[in-house]
């Protein structure tokens, strides 16, 4: 593969911009990779009821998200990177979208909660969902490198397939 063009005459304002759009799908996809690990866990122990289940997930993302800012913060930190200078209440924004990823499969979880459908189709729709995430995640990714119709496929292709190799995994251990 070729490197994705840039476009020559960028600002530092959109250079900037562009990084910080690109930190936050960085931080998405980690995000709803995440959940679809931690739903991966609660289908493999089983009979979890979905309150739970949601507060799992939910708790397990924050607990990423705590763990990812303060990580990213010391690691800028010991190269004296210039984003430890933002302080820890930077990088836990800078980490958010983390948690962010975490709200559909906890609303959906929360749905099986009030009746609206079953835990284990909570469940599904979640995988489905993310999956569908990390495909929007690659597609958005290309695009915004000018890459080409065939080249943002497969991107969506490879970032989607992250998400299926994980709900693949949990199969297997049922």
């Amino acid at each position: 593969m070729t490197a994705p063009v840039l476009p020559e005459a960028m600002t530092a304002t959109a250079v900037s911009s562009a990084a910080h759009r690109a930190e936050a799908t960085a931080e998405f996809v980690y995000g709803t990779t995440a959940v679809l690990i931690a739903l991966s866990g609660l289908e493999l122990v089983g009979g979890v009821p979905p309150e739970k289940a949601a507060a799992v997930t939910f708790a397990s993302a924050v607990a990423i998200w705590l763990s990812h800012a303060y990580a990213t913060y010391l690691g800028a930190h010991v190269v004296a990177d210039p984003r430890h200078a933002l302080g820890i209440v930077g990088s836990l924004r800078r980490s958010a979208p983390i948690v962010l990823a975490a709200v559909p499969a906890t609303v959906l979880l929360a749905g099986s909660v009030m009746g609206w459908w079953s835990a284990s189709t909570a469940i599904l729709m979640a995988n489905a969902l993310a999956i569908v995430v990390l495909a929007v995640a690659g597609w958005v990714g290309a695009r915004a490198t000018r890459s080409s119709l065939g080249r943002s496929l497969g991107w969506a292709a490879i970032t989607a397939s992250i998400g299926i190799g994980i709900v693949v995994l949990e199969s297997f251990l049922h």
